[in-house]
């Protein structure tokens, strides 16, 4: 196959599963090639509620790198912790947040959480390959499936942060909340 930059993938590859995550009754809006509150970089795509992203995703076309791959995992990760930061601290409800990664024609989702004093957990939500040809043609029922499952999960996670009860108090959990580091390594890394 041959290289593709990240904007040709996402709309040769992605799109057409992306338009799942459009529609007029979601809790939640749907941003593409857009920063999001609170980072400088663009997401590939982002499922904002408030100015919050409950979605955040990283994309790289067929023949990345490892180096670029594990780039990517990182910024992902500290997307999404900087995600579960901000909700704690606007009520606390949810505590959870998805991230997405796409490398090649892999596809991957995570759900990441704060459980315990400053430590972020994640785990694998789905996996599954891209239909990229006519050899992959059959994985189409399954990636769609993919995607229709990480709609209905960030959906109802929108739903529940919108939903929050608006209280005075602060959650129990914001005593969990750690900054990010921010050595000049890890700016040189997230560039």
């Amino acid at each position: 196959p041959r290289k593709t930059s990240e904007d040709e993938h996402r709309f040769r590859y992605l799109d057409p599963f992306l338009k799942i995550f459009g529609g007029p009754y979601k809790n939640y809006k749907l941003r593409l090639n857009r920063t999001v509150n609170g980072s400088q970089k663009r997401p590939d795509f982002s499922c904002v509620v408030d100015e919050v992203p409950i979605l955040n995703s990283e994309v790289k076309p067929i023949g990345y790198t490892e180096l670029q791959r594990d780039k990517d995992y990182v910024k992902v990760h500290f997307r999404a912790k900087k995600t579960i930061n901000t909700l704690i601290k606007n009520g606390g409800v949810p505590d959870q947040t998805i991230f997405f990664i796409n490398m090649g024609n892999t596809v991957e989702s995570f759900i990441m959480d704060l459980e315990f004093e400053g430590i972020y957990r994640s785990w694998p939500f789905l996996k599954t390959k891209l239909v990229t040809d006519r050899q992959t043609l059959p994985l189409l029922a399954q990636t769609l499936s993919h995607f229709i499952a990480l709609e209905e999960r960030v959906n109802n996670l929108a739903g529940d942060y919108k939903c929050r009860p608006r209280s005075s108090k602060q959650a129990r959990k914001d005593k969990f909340i750690r900054d990010l580091p921010d050595s000049p390594q890890l700016k040189k890394l997230l560039k």
